[in-house]
């Protein structure tokens, strides 16, 4: 290798180990919501104390995308109120990325 080359040996192994991450990932939510996450972004240390405690708990779908309009209002306040986020859109965009992030690291340096 002359003086002017650049080795991007290490950046290409790198890039092929990045483009093995999966597209899609079924994450258990207490995963994704783990303690870490919780303690640092919500008044909670677990995901399933946070939605136990929530205004509409007893009403939970298993998909909260299809939550009434009401009961989704109450619960984007509730969100407000007891963690870091407007609502749970943001909070859950919040936690996919840092998923991304944590896999993409661990999986660069395997």
């Amino acid at each position: 290798m002359s003086g002017n080359e650049i080795d991007t040996s290490g950046f290409d192994k790198q890039i092929r180990k990045a483009k093995n991450l999966p597209d899609k990932e079924q994450v258990p939510l207490d995963e994704l919501f783990d303690r870490r996450f919780m303690i640092r972004y919500t008044d909670f240390t677990a995901i399933d104390e946070f939605f136990s405690a929530s205004p509409i708990a007893e009403q939970m779908p298993t998909d909260i995308g299809k939550l009434p309009e009401e009961d989704a209002k109450k619960f984007d306040q509730f969100v407000n109120e007891r963690t870091r986020f407007s609502n749970w859109e943001e909070m859950m965009t919040k936690a996919v990325k840092e998923r991304i992030r944590i896999r993409a690291q661990n999986n660069l340096n395997l």
